[in-house]
């Protein structure tokens, strides 16, 4: 496997030894191309843009947008986002980090072992993202990827989304409304606090205020508020 890397890292002795690391770890991980070293928020966007590279190891103290601004401006391009891994010299921003989908956090001084690591969390977040429908949910030892085959709803609960599955309930920060569009070809929005997945209904029944409660193949009741149980009529004509 080959993969186009960029650097961002505002001290060039840092970025160059960044890409010896690269150079040196190229057997264990792959083939890697450091396609573009850049030492400011500007020029990684603009690197990205034009490159479209594999993974980015950006540095998140930067001049012009720092790391996170990168991320921001990123996701709001219609860019493919590459798998992103941070390094800092701070362990303090690691929380943030992985709330923006970092595949992983690297504290300097850099050591080879930890970049290859890293490197192959990279790798795997990637494929798991280009496979259909599945969504990342951050663990204490970096992330567990759910098929939403397996999902039975979501939950929203204030800053955090509480996942349903067959066996158990986990749980990430964000909204219910990044997943709505995402998530459109198999789940359904039946209140403003819950998506349901269509293919897990058993049964529906209605109330008698023109609400209804969608009951799960595992047995877990869903509500069904009247603002949304038209388009779910329209979904499961036979059960309403």
């Amino acid at each position: 496997m080959s993969y186009r890397v960029v650097i961002a890292e505002d001290e060039n002795l840092s970025a160059i030894l960044l890409e010896k690391i690269l150079s040196e770890v190229s057997d264990s991980v792959g083939t890697i191309e450091v396609v573009s070293i850049c030492h400011s928020g500007e020029e990684t966007i603009a690197a990205i843009k034009e490159h479209q590279p594999d993974i980015l190891f950006l540095d998140i103290n930067m001049p012009q947008g720092d790391g996170f601004s990168v991320v921001t401006a990123l996701e709001q391009s219609s860019h493919t986002m590459p798998a992103i891994i941070f390094t800092t010299a701070h362990s303090r921003f690691a929380v943030r980090a992985f709330d923006v989908d970092a595949a992983d956090y690297l504290l300097k001084p850099l050591s080879n072992d930890r970049v290859i690591k890293a490197i192959h969390k990279a790798v795997k977040s990637q494929i798991a993202a280009d496979e259909d429908q599945v969504i990342k949910v951050p663990t204490r030892d970096g992330a567990e990827f759910i098929n939403t085959a397996n999902i039975d709803a979501m939950e929203a609960s204030g800053d955090y989304i509480y996942i349903y599955s067959t066996d158990r309930k986990l749980m990430l920060r964000g909204a219910l409304r990044d997943y709505t569009e995402k998530l459109k070809s198999r789940f359904y929005q039946t209140h403003r606090s819950y998506l349901i997945n269509i293919d897990n209904i058993s049964s529906v029944k209605n109330n008698s205020n023109g609400s209804a409660i969608a009951v799960l193949k595992s047995g877990k009741e869903i509500p069904v508020s009247r603002r949304y149980r038209s388009g779910l009529v329209k979904l499961l004509p036979d059960m309403l």
